[in-house]
């Protein structure tokens, strides 16, 4: 059963802390689809074609 005296406000804090293993870049073309995987040590690895 709802409470009647909550007060519901807009503002809302998040604080997130995360740390990225990885990307994954898609380029969708007319050309040819292409696809990438960056990894934490900045190296690119084309995955398609």
């Amino acid at each position: 059963m709802p409470q009647d005296n909550l007060e519901v406000t807009p503002d809302h804090l998040a604080i997130l802390n995360f740390k990225v293993s990885s990307m994954d870049w898609l380029e969708l073309s007319p050309d040819g689809h292409r696809r990438a995987k960056l990894t934490p040590a900045g190296l690119l690895e084309w995955l398609v074609p």
